[in-house]
């Protein structure tokens, strides 16, 4: 996509953890956050794009499903699922 990357949260309480991922395959990338100790905007952001990575539009948008449910005016959740429509459509 040509679309910007979001940029992370360094203030999510979670942040320090996920500095510890460093897997640049998405599938390991995706098995070491759902280690995550617990679950934050930033987790669910990374699952999404981990998802993305995979070609997997859907899981991406249930990862930005759990993450609006945790919080309904998380506007970042909503690029996810656009980014996942487009790559749904376009299959890319």
């Amino acid at each position: 996509s040509q679309l910007p990357k979001l940029r992370e949260d360094s203030t999510d309480p979670q942040h320090s953890w996920l500095t510890t991922i460093s897997s640049d395959d998405p599938k390991q990338r995706l098995a070491d956050l759902a280690q995550a100790p617990e679950d934050s905007a930033e987790v669910w952001l990374s699952r999404a794009r981990a998802s993305l990575d995979l070609n997997a539009p859907v899981e991406a948008n249930k990862h930005a499903q759990a993450l609006l449910s945790d919080d309904p005016w998380e506007w970042r959740a909503l690029w996810i699922e656009a980014l996942a429509a487009v790559q749904a459509a376009t299959g890319a």
